[in-house]
């Protein structure tokens, strides 16, 4: 399911990594704010405690980087879904001179691999309507498109769309 990176890592985000998480956040954020439901401005303001707990797991979250060397290339999260159990795949970006070479790709499956062990229930996530390119590269990992629509948090007159993983579904 992954393409080989050799000189992409993939790998937990570390609590003593909050600094370099909160760095790579705000670089999506900046890079790509109309993907993602929160906003530069919101998360620039959080207090080092949010990075802090975002990067030690609490509240059953977890993050992993793409690393080339020290670098950081990419980030996806995972958190509980409580709305039906299971988890949520968020978060994900890879910086852009990296699309489009496996590294996305890489990323879920850390996080398909992860809900396998810790949350069978099901993993879902939201793709904005309007970005064919990421609903390609999650329905080519097996995710399928649920039939749910909900405007997206940061810019409501955008729709975005849930997803759910099933793994029968593989392109």
């Amino acid at each position: 399911m992954t393409d080989h990176l050799s000189p992409v890592l993939v790998q937990p985000v570390a609590a003593s990594e909050w600094a370099s998480l909160r760095e790579v956040r705000l670089r999506a954020l900046a890079d790509s704010p109309a993907a993602f439901g929160s906003t530069w401005v919101r998360e620039r303001a959080f207090p080092d405690s949010t990075w802090r707990e975002r990067a030690s797991g609490a509240g059953g979250r977890r993050s992993w980087s793409a690393r080339l060397g020290p670098e950081w290339v990419g980030l996806v999260g995972a958190v509980p879904e409580e709305e039906r159990g299971g988890i949520q795949l968020v978060s994900m970006w890879v910086a852009p001179s990296w699309r489009e070479k496996g590294v996305a790709r890489t990323l879920i499956a850390a996080v398909i691999d992860w809900h396998r062990l810790h949350a069978p229930a099901g993993l879902w996530l939201w793709v904005n309507e309007d970005n064919q390119p990421a609903q390609g590269c999650y329905q080519a990992v097996g995710f399928t498109f649920t039939g749910e629509r909900r405007p997206l948090l940061s810019d409501p007159g955008r729709t975005r769309l849930q997803m759910r993983y099933s793994p029968s579904h593989t392109g």
